[in-house]
């Protein structure tokens, strides 16, 4: 998803779509009836509604079920921990790539030692 023109986490429905229906690939045709319900999709502006990412990735979607549908998990990203060390080491919806770097350079993760 790239998000042109915004870099607060959300990307045009439009945008959302487009990809899809130009035919590049299979992903990202969920309904916005199924985004609204899953609290995505921001219709502050009704001429220019938006996907909320995180909200989206965070979604029933990216679950996994059994067949009978009866048990269903939902797999934790790993890097999930990361990012918000990140998010609460940046405070800003913005920041530079040196900045993120050296964020990312001295933090530690489950299978990567600081400084990497």
């Amino acid at each position: 998803l790239e998000g042109r023109e915004r870099n607060d986490g959300r990307v045009l429905l439009s945008n959302f779509y487009s990809p899809y229906m130009q035919g590049i690939h299979e992903y990202f045709v969920e309904r916005p009836e199924y985004l609204r319900n899953l609290g995505s999709l921001d219709e502050t502006d009704p001429k220019r509604p938006s996907v909320i990412v995180p909200n989206f990735l965070y979604g029933r979607s990216f679950c996994i079920s059994t067949e009978s549908g009866i048990q269903s998990f939902c797999c934790v990203d790993q890097c999930n921990a990361l990012m918000e060390t990140l998010e609460r080491s940046i405070s800003h919806p913005v920041a530079s790539p040196s900045l993120i770097a050296e964020l990312v350079e001295s933090l530690p993760s489950d299978t990567v030692a600081a400084p990497r």
